[in-house]
């Protein structure tokens, strides 16, 4: 049997959770909410403040947009709307 001459890709774990956990992801997800954020602060009234913050769990970094309250969420979709500008 002939062979190709490529070894055979071995998955690490360690390896992909060192990536999701990395400065590198944390920084993009980062600037994606701070996206999301801007995107939603021209649909809420003065006086409401978003906070865009990104944090490392156990297994990957995460981020957050927070601040809308949820009357004026449900009402006009505030930031369900300004989920694309993280594209």
């Amino acid at each position: 049997m002939a062979t190709s001459g490529f070894e055979r890709f071995e998955f690490s774990r360690a390896g992909y959770r060192a990536i999701l956990r990395s400065d590198g992801v944390r920084d993009m997800l980062q600037d994606k909410a701070d996206a999301v954020r801007q995107a939603a602060e021209r649909h809420v009234p003065d006086g409401v403040y978003l906070i865009a913050d990104t944090n490392v769990g156990a297994n990957r970094a995460g981020a957050t947009v927070i601040g809308v309250p949820m009357r004026l969420e449900q009402a006009k979709r505030v930031l369900g709307s300004a989920i694309d500008a993280a594209r």
